[in-house]
This record gives C-alpha cells, sequence and structure tokens, in this order.
C-alpha cells in the first residue's frame, strides 16, 4: 500500500458507511475508497474531517507518509542539488530527480533527498497522490502540464523531455503516468489518422488519446541565408547538422530521409552531434552552432527560424487503465477538452487540435522503433 492507514478499519468499527463518512468530509465515495486502499494520501483539510468523524486522531488514522519506501529514479544526488518531484504512480511512490536547465530550475521541488535516502518534504506531502508525470517530446506537452498546474486544489503536473523509445519504456517501468508518443507520414494536408505504439501484451492494458497533430520539417536560420533546400544537399558538406539521439521519431525520418535522398551519414558534418529535444536542435541552430536540424515546427515558431515542413504527425498520450481515476490524469484528460488550452497550443504550434482528447483504438504494430 502506498499510503498505509487504518481508515477501513476504524469506519467498520464505528459502524459507518463509506458513504457516511464520505459526506462528512466533503468528498465522494469514491476517494474515500481510494484512501482506504492507499492509493490516495488526502489532504490535511480532508484528513482531520475523516478523523473527527471517527472520533480519533489523525495520526492514528495515517502513517507519516516520509515513512514510505521511495523509489529514487535518475541521479542519486537530483539534478540539481538532491531535488526531487514526487508523484504516486499505481501502488509506488516514485521520486525523479530535477534535470539541470531554467525552466526546471525555477520549479519547486516537492522532496529533497536526505542522506540517508528518506524523503524531505517541502510542500504538502499529499501532493505525491495529486501529481501527473508526462513523458514525451512534444513542446506541446509543457504548456499542457502547465494548464494542469494552474486548474488549482493542489494538482500538479511534471513534463519530462524524452525520445519515443525512452517515454515508452518510462511508461512500461512505472516512472510516469503517460507517454506521448508519434509516427511520421507524408504532409498531405490531413491531420487525421494514428499510427500503431507498438506496445505488444502491453496495449491490452493502455488506453489512447488523441493530442495534437504538428508538423515536423527542417529548421533553418531566418530567411534561410545559406539556401538549404532539402536533404540531398547534405551531401555536399556545407551544411552543419545537428542530430537528435537513437529512440527519437526524429532521428527516425532524418534517416529515411537521408536514404531515400541516396545520402550516407557520414557525408553529413554534425551527423554524429546530439542534442536532447526539439528546442536544443532549434536553439543550436539560432546560435549558429549548425546551420540545419530536422524538428518541430512550434521549436521554430518560438525561436524565429525559417521553417519547411516535410511530415505530418499526431501525438497520442498512451495511459494505462488503472491511472485513469488518478486526480491529475483525470484533470488532464479533462483539459484536452478545453478552448483556452486548444487556442494556446493551436497558436503556439501550429497544432491543429481538432481531434484532441479523443479515446483512440490502439493498434498493434511490428515496427521494432515503438516496441518496448
Amino acid at each position: 500500500m502506498k499510503f498505509p492507514n487504518h481508515v477501513q478499519r476504524t469506519r467498520q468499527d464505528a459502524g459507518l458507511s463509506r458513504e457516511r463518512l464520505a459526506q462528512a468530509a466533503g468528498v465522494t465515495r469514491q476517494t474515500i475508497a481510494l484512501i482506504e486502499a492507499g492509493k490516495v494520501c488526502p489532504s490535511t483539510v480532508v484528513a482531520m474531517r475523516i478523523a473527527r468523524c471517527l472520533n480519533t486522531a489523525v495520526e492514528a488514522l495515517f502513517q507519516d507518509p516520509e515513512s514510505v519506501e521511495v523509489n529514487w529514479t535518475g541521479d542519486a544526488e537530483g539534478g540539481t542539488g538532491g531535488r526531487f518531484w514526487m508523484a504516486q504512480i499505481g501502488d509506488a511512490m516514485v521520486a525523479r530527480a530535477i534535470p539541470g536547465g531554467r525552466a526546471a530550475w525555477v520549479r519547486q521541488a516537492h522532496v529533497l533527498r536526505t542522506s540517508d535516502g528518506r524523503a524531505q518534504w517541502l510542500t504538502d506531502s499529499a501532493a505525491s497522490g495529486r501529481t501527473v508525470f508526462l513523458s514525451g517530446c512534444d513542446l506541446g506537452l509543457g504548456l499542457v502540464a502547465d494548464a494542469v498546474r494552474r486548474k488549482g486544489n493542489g494538482i500538479d503536473s511534471v513534463w519530462f523531455e524524452a525520445t519515443n523509445q525512452a517515454a515508452l519504456r518510462e511508461l512500461a517501468a512505472g516512472q510516469t503516468h503517460v507517454a506521448a508518443v508519434h509516427d511520421g507520414r507524408p504532409l498531405s494536408g490531413s491531420w487525421s489518422g494514428h499510427a500503431g505504439t507498438g506496445m505488444g501484451p502491453t496495449a491490452r492494458r493502455l488506453r489512447s488519446f488523441c493530442f495534437a497533430a504538428v508538423q515536423m520539417g527542417w529548421m533553418v536560420r531566418r530567411g534561410n541565408p545559406k539556401g538549404f533546400t532539402s536533404a540531398a544537399d547534405l551531401s555536399s558538406g556545407r551544411f552543419a547538422l545537428v542530430n537528435r539521439p537513437e529512440g527519437a521519431g526524429a532521428r527516425r525520418q532524418l534517416d529515411r530521409l537521408l536514404a531515400e535522398s541516396g545520402v550516407r551519414p557520414e557525408q553529413v558534418p554534425g551527423y554524429d552531434r546530439e542534442v536532447p529535444g526539439h528546442w536544443a536542435a532549434a536553439e543550436a541552430v539560432q546560435s549558429g552552432l549548425a546551420d540545419v536540424a530536422f524538428g518541430h515546427a512550434a521549436a521554430a515558431a518560438a525561436l524565429g527560424l525559417s521553417f519547411f515542413p516535410v511530415l505530418a504527425e499526431t501525438y497520442s498520450l498512451l495511459i494505462p487503465e488503472g491511472y485513469l481515476e488518478h486526480p491529475a490524469v483525470a484533470t488532464l484528460l479533462e483539459l484536452l477538452h478545453s478552448d483556452p488550452v486548444r487556442w494556446e497550443l493551436r497558436a503556439a504550434g501550429p497544432y491543429d487540435v481538432t481531434r484532441m482528447g479523443r479515446e483512440e483504438t490502439l493498434e498493434d504494430t511490428t515496427d521494432d522503433d515503438k516496441t518496448i
């Protein structure tokens, strides 16, 4: 049990139903069931109401969450001074190290990792039961995560930038609630359709929701001063490339474009120079460290680069069915249907949000690039 407690036994000893306790605590019967099962940690106010209704002390009902075993992931010291974000994922308490970078630095950590491997809380310990982790490379996930946080009610959301393969591995390892995956196809003006995820038997335990459709293509400096036109130009040696890591959809697409143009990777200056995400690729081009990168239209737009679309992609959010009752996951899915969130994504992308939030049929595929 993630949050050990004696609520169910105490309630039964008092002869109260879950409905009666839920009414007194100001929550739903389902919430009481999740609390009793140790799957949700109540807020301080709800815990006090439960204790008062059961005529006992809060300390007699709930175990100190700091005494619960934590699964620490990433650098044991934390990305920035032992700082971690914490979330309840399934039956586990998962702490993920905060990576370096300006965006992460200004976000408050949930916990610090003490020298004896315990969690020193910086926020309400109940926050872990109201935090959703998202993994994927699409920049729009950051906007949606911020919208989830602004929703209030103690709900929090953290986006971890990850390639397709990494997001799927994190989902399978129980390190994230949501994996955002994508596949490319020739740009044809149609944004509909969804490629299978290649999850095999695991797919039967997943639900898939459409996120948004985006454009992928060539990013060059504003005005395209060196006259880049296509993948075939990369064999000339005139254009320095910046690439994405193995397992990234953008790298797989780039390799396909090079092969179609008869260009070998060893002919391309900078092919082995890798950056972690679309934003980093756009920054490399903007700063002059590279002449061209294959990446996301939103990153090019944000940094004022010229962009030549090549592929249309549909991003899908894969969520294990058991996570759908998590309050932060439910808030995320609710906001996918929110007009303000859709408007902001459409402006920032450009994104096509026509099918955003719709549940999809999860298809199987033998594409090894998308298999955990």
